[in-house]
């Protein structure tokens, strides 16, 4: 028995829904499988634990030494503190919009902030380049301003306004009822803010939090302007493979998958299988 054509168009909406979230699973998985399918050769050379937590990396020796440590490090050391300086600064900024701007100013500042995430990730590193690095090398009187320090305040600058903006929202939609039941009470506006609404909204601020951070985790093109991208050496490797200080070069996962690409257009192609399964792996870890 047919279906009347308002419930047949019901069930093919209701099925096209399916078919496009069974393609976007099934892209996924296809990305995964292959990437580990590129990616686990790696491990006939070397063990898990080695690859790991190993920071010795010389995979053109013979024999190759496939250790990641270092890299890992350095990806870790990036998140952390560009996390430490992008959270207090997206939520106070969020704070200022929300209880200390007059709403006509709260009309244009925000969404002015929220146009800064549009800004390209290219010209941020720029930024980073010529105006951060030889201000950092002359205040604190470093070798370079390419460094993690660097790396980290630009990567900051692009999840703020991410945080501040989604932030904003969630302590505008605290029920207007608790504001007002705190301020009845005594309370002034900032304790209102503080011990209210931030604590009412502590769930929106940390999905703001999450994909403020989850922009940059990955973010390649400013690590690659600004981090410095040191290398191991074999008469410091030690020294120069993990980041001792904010002011050395670091280079992470994602830094190393992009030269890759421009070692084809430099004409210096890929020489080993290996060498396609380690950056590979580099992808699937990441």
């Amino acid at each position: 028995m047919a279906l009347p054509a308002k419930l047949q168009a019901d069930v093919n909406f209701r099925r096209g829904l399916a078919a496009a979230a069974g393609v976007s699973v099934l892209a996924l998985a296809a990305i995964v499988i292959f990437l580990l399918s590129q990616a686990l050769p790696i491990f006939a050379h070397v063990s898990l634990k080695d690859f790991l937590f190993s920071t010795e990396w010389y995979p053109t020796d013979d024999p190759p030494v496939f250790g990641i440590g270092a890299l890992i490090a350095g990806s870790l050391a990036c998140a952390a503190l560009t996390t430490l300086i992008a959270v207090p600064f997206g939520v106070l900024t969020a704070c200022a919009i929300h209880a200390g701007m007059p709403p006509v100013l709260t009309r244009i500042v925000k969404p002015l902030i929220e146009l800064m995430a549009a800004l390209p990730s290219v010209v941020i590193g720029f930024i980073g380049m010529i105006i951060l690095a030889p201000w950092l090398q002359d205040m604190f009187g470093i070798a370079t301003g390419l460094n993690l320090f660097n790396a980290s305040i630009m990567l900051a600058f692009m999840c703020v306004p991410t945080i501040a903006s989604i932030s904003e929202d969630a302590l505008r939609n605290v029920p207007s009822g608790l504001r007002e039941a705190s301020l009845a009470l005594g309370a002034t506006r900032w304790e209102t803010l503080l011990k209210v609404e931030l604590r009412w909204a502590m769930g929106g601020i940390a999905t703001a939090v999450m994909l403020g951070i989850s922009r940059v985790i990955g973010e390649t093109m400013v690590v690659l302007m600004v981090a410095g991208g040191c290398r191991n050496g074999r008469s410091s490797r030690r020294r120069r493979a993990l980041s001792r200080a904010l002011c050395d070069g670091s280079r992470a996962l994602h830094h190393y998958i992009c030269l890759q690409p421009l070692r084809l257009v430099c004409g210096s192609p890929l020489r080993t299988g290996e060498e396609i399964n380690e950056v590979s792996s580099f992808a699937a870890l990441l």
